[in-house]
């Protein structure tokens, strides 16, 4: 998957919003990246996501009553760290719209995808939130407490599994989120797509229709697979075991998207496929507990030197992204 980040660049007067904080990962900053991560809310551009994420956050975060601390002070969100409460307003939620935390396709997973996969998205933005020392809004029943660099700070309790939300909860949070979204201007957010016509364009072009190419291992000639299985099996061995078959068919295919261009490689720790490939299953690379690593699958296994076998002309010109010689920030 592409890799979390805090992406500043597109908010409106960057500069002056951190002046006084001299940093930019001030509690608060923290806690929305980790609230956005935990709702599969990628980035700010659109009042849509800005309903999604308060419509989400009341939904997973009920013993907050985000409704009362709403209505009584336009508060969106209270937390407490290191004995100092901070609030999240929507004066505060106002000076972000334009803030990323992931480049996806999307500004946001769908909700029904998200509804059916939070504690996945709690174990990911767990591991994003470790991963770059920030503090983390625990989701137990814990008090505030300290683990190493990371100080996590109790929202009360989130769903541990997949939760059917009834009827009245989904519209106690809608009523909540239009609240929230009839506070913003839509100015700022017509401000972005003035002031950022280039990233608008590319999420377009991102996300135009596509022919994904297929891999079928059985289709190539009989040559080339016994070509591939020597690289790992020199006299053939294994080749009609079922689990040895299936795991090498995996490293095939992914050593085939990457001779073809369908891998991003943006640094060891960040690679993925192109998001517009559907039909790969990540399953089968995890390596260590942050998930799959294709790069060290590609070390360890030695997939380079199947690429002149596996690249295709045909299936290289596909994975083509023009968007990528665009500059986002103009």
């Amino acid at each position: 998957m592409n890799d979390f980040k805090l992406n500043f660049g597109f908010l409106k007067n960057f500069q002056h919003i951190f002046a006084e904080n001299k940093e930019t990962t001030t509690p608060k900053v923290q806690a929305l990246f980790y609230l956005m991560a935990i709702t599969g809310i990628y980035r700010i551009f659109e009042k849509e996501d800005v309903f999604e994420l308060v419509k989400r956050l009341q939904l997973i975060l009920p013993e907050q009553k985000l409704i009362d601390q709403f209505l009584l002070n336009e508060v969106v969100l209270t937390f407490e760290y290191e004995n100092e409460v901070h609030e999240m307003n929507v004066a505060f939620l106002k000076e972000f719209i334009g803030f990323e935390i992931i480049d996806m396709n999307s500004h946001q997973e769908s909700f029904e995808s998200w509804a059916v996969n939070i504690p996945n998205f709690k174990f990911i933005a767990n591991v994003a939130a470790d991963a770059s020392n920030f503090l983390q809004l625990d989701v137990s029943d814990s008090n505030i407490s300290r683990k190493g660099n990371t100080t996590t700070i109790d929202l009360g309790k989130t769903p541990d599994n997949d939760v059917a939300f009834d009827h009245q909860d989904v519209k106690n949070a809608e009523l909540l989120a239009n609240e929230v979204v009839k506070e913003i201007p839509q100015e700022k957010f017509d401000r972005l797509k003035k002031d950022f016509p280039n990233k608008f364009l590319e999420l377009e072009m991102r996300n135009l229709p596509f022919k994904e190419p297929v891999f079928d291992f059985n289709s190539f000639p009989v040559e080339k697979q016994e070509a591939l299985w020597k690289t790992f099996f020199p006299n053939m061995e294994h080749y009609d075991d079922e689990p040895t078959r299936d795991y090498h068919i995996k490293l095939f295919h992914l050593a085939w998207l990457w001779a073809n261009g369908f891998v991003i490689e943006k640094d060891p720790f960040n690679v993925y496929v192109d998001p517009r490939i559907k039909n790969f299953d990540h399953n089968g690379y995890e390596i260590d507990r942050s998930g799959f690593n294709l790069w060290e699958t590609k070390e360890d296994e030695g997939l380079e030197e199947l690429f002149p076998m596996l690249y295709d002309p045909a299936v290289a010109l596909l994975a083509e992204r023009p968007w990528e010689n665009l500059n986002i920030y103009s």
